[in-house]
């Protein structure tokens, strides 16, 4: 694990021990890929600068990662798909994105049925009028959208499916980092504008 800080009077670059950076830890909330760091020795480091987001990268090819929102994100530096990790923790971090694939996690029932998600890039909502990034969707476009639906890949709608669960949650396009690691996919364009409004909220 490599952790620097910059010293903001003499402008040094500062490296913690490794023996300092202490709980690295895969199988967090009994997921297997769930990586967390208590961050008690990297705050501190950070804390030497102003500081949006903390990253950690962890010196080993293991597939994983881990994002706390509006906190610090964790990514192992050596794995096939590191990157793509890496974009999809930062987004939970830094965009406050929801994860977008289902699958039985050990926090799957997050979203309580009746409760709209704060997230996003997912909703309950069915009424395309009502939706979160109605102003993104694809005219026409059916809402609950099939996935098998015409040029569906490039649509913007509503799938089903997102938030760990297979029904009644919906997802803004068939594919997207946040649910995905098909390298050539990217974010989708509800999460990239939800991202794009954090840099802007911060840059301003």
């Amino acid at each position: 694990l490599s952790n620097a800080a910059l010293d903001a009077q003499t402008r040094d670059v500062q490296t913690l021990d490794t023996q300092e950076a202490k709980n690295v830890n895969f199988e967090d909330f009994f997921v297997d890929k769930a990586l967390r760091v208590e961050l008690y020795n990297c705050g501190d480091a950070a804390a030497q600068l102003p500081y949006d987001v903390i990253v950690v990268v962890v010196n080993t090819d293991r597939y994983g990662g881990g994002g706390m929102v509006l906190d610090y994100c964790t990514v192992t530096a050596d794995n096939a798909h590191s990157n793509v990790v890496f974009v999809h923790e930062f987004g939970h971090t830094f965009g406050y994105l929801a994860d977008e694939y289902i699958g039985s996690v050990s926090y799957n029932d997050i979203y309580p049925a009746g409760i709209e998600p704060l997230e996003p890039n997912i909703t309950r909502e069915t009424n395309r009028e009502r939706l979160k990034w109605g102003a993104l969707l694809t005219p026409e476009v059916p809402v609950p959208t099939p996935h098998d639906a015409e040029n569906a890949a490039n649509l913007v709608g509503a799938f089903e499916g997102g938030g760990y669960v297979k029904h009644g949650i919906f997802r803004p396009q068939l594919r997207c980092w946040m649910g995905s690691l098909d390298p050539k996919q990217g974010l989708c364009v509800v999460c990239q504008a939800a991202v794009t409004r954090m840099i802007n909220y911060y840059a301003d």
